[in-house]
Parts: structure tokens; C-alpha cells; sequence
């Protein structure tokens, strides 16, 4: 379960991560690292999905892996073509419909493992990784937290209306 606190990692440090790697302007950054952090939500569900189906597997039931991704991979498809056009959604839609996807093959799994018997601890499987990169996380953003408390001059407004409001004088063009 080490990719929970890997994309939890992402989740917050994404950002920092693609300024160190790309050479973009502060608006591309924005747009990518807040579609980044979309589908971090859908990492986690893919994490938790992919143990689920590993379990049907090794119970010979791939049968219902393949029905799972099957309607998973419609539904996606679904999201993805209404929600593209929409203007407010745009390049988001398919962030969203991925996360749609795993989280469909998240809750289906787990319908389908309680169909076969198998008990699962819920604290074992689910909270303990979540709890472990919660804390993880916290660790690693401390030195983020602390700098954010300096304060620092992001804009500085200068006043251009003075310099409109004068006229040119005679002997000047």
C-alpha cells in the first residue's frame, strides 16, 4: 500500500513537482497541477480496487474483474463525452471521468468480494494506509506550513492614474 502515500504526495507536492520537472508559465502550472490533483482521487480508489481484484482473481473469478472494468470503462466513456463539452468542465471532464472510473471499479469490487464471502477488516486494508499517509503527509509538508507563515510581498500596485491626468507640455511631443 505504498502508492496511497505516494499519491497523497503528489496530491499536495504536485505542483512543486512539475515546476522542478517543466519549464512552464504560472498558468499552465495551475491548470496542470489542479488537474493533477483530480485524478490523485482516483489513484487512491485505483489502489484500493486493485487489491479487491486481485482477491476476485485469485478466488478464479475474472469473470467479474472483466464485467467490472467492462461498465467501468462505458461509464468513463459516458462522463467524458458529457461533460467535455460543457465549458465549465472542459479538459477536466476526462480528470473527472477517470476518477468516476476507478471509484466504480473501487465500489463494485468491493460488492463483489463480500459476494464471494471473504471478510476484510476494514481498518487493516483501508484505514491504516490512509491514517499512515495522512500522517506521512503532515511530516512532509511541515517545512511548507512554517515558510508559508513569512510574509512576502506578491504585488505591488503602482499608482498610474498621477502620470495619466498630467498633459505633455508645450515643447515636448
Amino acid at each position: 500500500f505504498l502508492s496511497v502515500p505516494a499519491t497523497m504526495f503528489v496530491f499536495c507536492f504536485g505542483g512543486d513537482i512539475i515546476q522542478l520537472l517543466f519549464d512552464t508559465t504560472q498558468h499552465q502550472s495551475v491548470v496542470a497541477v489542479s488537474l493533477l490533483r483530480i485524478v490523485c482521487f482516483g489513484g487512491i480508489f485505483c489502489c484500493f480496487g486493485s487489491t479487491l481484484n486481485t482477491i476476485m482473481y485469485a478466488a478464479d473469478r475474472s469473470d467479474k474483474v472483466f464485467s467490472i472494468l467492462l461498465s467501468a470503462c462505458i461509464a468513463k466513456a459516458a462522463v467524458s463525452w458529457l461533460l467535455c463539452g460543457m465549458p465549465q468542465f472542459n479538459i477536466k471532464a476526462f480528470a473527472v471521468s477517470t476518477v468516476c472510473f476507478y471509484t466504480i471499479i473501487f465500489m463494485r469490487s468491493i460488492c463483489e468480494v463480500k459476494k464471494l464471502g471473504v471478510t476484510l477488516n476494514l481498518w487493516d486494508v483501508f484505514a491504516i494506509p490512509a491514517l499512515s499517509a495522512l500522517s506521512s503527509l503532515f511530516l512532509l509538508s511541515l517545512p511548507k506550513i512554517i515558510a508559508s507563515d513569512t510574509p512576502t510581498i506578491t504585488r505591488v500596485e503602482t499608482n498610474t492614474k498621477c502620470c495619466q491626468d498630467k498633459k505633455p507640455s508645450a515643447g515636448l511631443p
